[in-house]
């Protein structure tokens, strides 16, 4: 992934200071990449994200530097890193490449900041969440509450990798799981993914089911 620095006139110092970071949040830009970087440049667009990836997974620019405030989520806007993936909210696909590559955004701003990886609103708690889940009239970057689950699972995942000591990180878990599951969450909906192997492996079953059973709770 190529990664490019253009930065935004739309942030400002953190008002609780850099080291009061205590979540992470998801967007869509309901647009394209180079669009959406083009106008997060304009000073009159008031609005900004940390970094914006692009949907297949080869770009990303960072619009304001982590250690100041980026304009993305409001009342939450000092207390949180904003990361945003091309696209909307109601297209958002967890084939895409770059959803990967978000996914693995948010568990290293995570370790970097020392945030429990956990889904929450709750600042004082620590974690990441979406837009949506901080105002009522978003949706971004998914309004699917299953989808949104299994990219929980997603960023759980990389942050085990990352925080997993020296040769304990077990079998690393391949792009097909994420689309193979989604299919069998939302009722086997159409075809299975042609990505996804004509034998399920054993350990991508228990993963499965492990998902099942947090997405319940």
């Amino acid at each position: 992934m190529i990664l490019e620095t253009r930065l935004s006139p739309n942030r400002s110092p953190r008002v609780h200071g850099d080291e009061a970071v205590s979540l992470v949040v998801v967007h869509t830009p309901e647009g394209g990449y180079d669009g959406t970087v083009r106008f997060i440049q304009t000073a009159a667009a008031k609005v900004s994200y940390h970094r914006l990836y692009s949907k297949d997974g080869k770009r990303a620019t960072q619009l304001v530097p982590w250690a100041e405030k980026a304009w993305h989520a409001g009342a939450m806007n000092s207390l949180s890193d904003g990361l945003s993936i091309e696209g909307n909210a109601r297209l958002f696909d967890l084939a895409d490449p770059g959803v990967l590559e978000i996914a693995n955004g948010v568990a290293e701003r995570l370790v970097a900041r020392g945030i429990p990886c956990q889904w929450t609103t709750d600042p004082a708690k620590g974690g990441f969440c979406r837009h949506g889940d901080l105002q009522t009239d978003r949706t971004d970057p998914t309004p699917d509450l299953g989808e949104w689950r299994l990219f929980v699972g997603m960023v759980t995942v990389a942050f085990e990798r990352l925080t997993a000591p020296a040769n304990e990180w077990p079998r690393p878990i391949p792009k097909w799981f994420w689309t193979w599951n989604l299919w069998r969450v939302r009722g086997k909906q159409g075809a299975r993914p042609a990505s996804a192997p004509r034998v399920i492996p054993a350990w991508a079953w228990r993963r499965a089911l492990a998902f099942d059973r947090a997405r319940r709770k």
